[in-house]
């Protein structure tokens, strides 16, 4: 949540760039810390020293007064245009293609993973990142659809156009995975030509919503040239 536009002390500061570490766990708060990157903001209380980056402005003199209405909260969408293409001669194509959520190192983080053979960008690709969020952050997921659209959600934890999931922490995720089928076989053509417009929507109350948007377009084409 931003800092007050109206009421500034160094304890708001520190909570806004370290939501998971409440005042009394903190000593030796530094402006100084808080303003520059590289510099320690502050300690734990019997513990180690601890550094953020990010600030609204790193340059001397360090005032309070220009974190007004700051927030250590950011969301960038790195890739918002996915695709899965495939082409077979006499089988049925089935791809799974899969985002992963997870809260990892402070950040919520979205890599994609294609099923096809050829898919874009690369299997782990970070997407989409919100860059210093409290814990406790849920997701939901809205899409509409052109074409054949998805065969299935059996491998997607994050429900379509359904309720909202935790963002789980650490090496666990939530996955958001549509299955496509192109369908066809040994001597039958079959085919799958669909454009997802999807919304990841990142919410917690009393704090920022955030949401990723893209698309992902899907062809898949069995040929049932029966082998030729």
């Amino acid at each position: 949540m931003p800092i007050s536009s109206t009421n500034v002390s160094m304890n708001s500061i520190a909570r806004e760039k370290f939501p998971s570490a409440l005042p009394p766990a903190m000593q030796n708060v530094s402006l100084h810390g808080l303003s520059v990157d590289g510099v320690n903001d502050f300690q734990y209380v019997g513990g180690a020293y601890s550094d953020l980056t990010g600030s609204p402005n790193q340059v001397a003199p360090y005032m309070m007064s220009e974190f007004r209405g700051w927030s250590a909260t950011s969301a960038t969408t790195y890739d918002s245009t996915l695709s899965e293409d495939e082409f077979a001669p006499d089988s049925n194509i089935i791809i799974h293609s899969q985002l992963r959520v997870m809260y990892l190192s402070g950040n919520i983080d979205v890599n994609w993973y294609g099923g096809a053979n050829a898919s874009s960008p690369a299997d782990g690709t970070l997407v989409y990142r919100i860059t210093n969020p409290a814990s406790g952050y849920t997701v939901r997921e809205t899409h509409t659809e052109t074409g054949d659209g998805p065969n299935s959600w059996g491998y997607s934890s994050i429900p379509e156009n359904g309720s909202a999931v935790s963002v789980p922490n650490s090496t666990s995720y939530q996955d958001w995975s549509p299955t496509f089928e192109s369908g066809g076989s040994y001597d039958q053509e079959g085919s799958n030509f669909s454009i997802l417009s999807v919304n990841l929507i990142f919410e917690k109350s009393g704090e920022t919503t955030f949401t990723y948007s893209f698309t992902l377009t899907v062809e898949l084409e069995t040929a049932g040239e029966g082998g030729l």
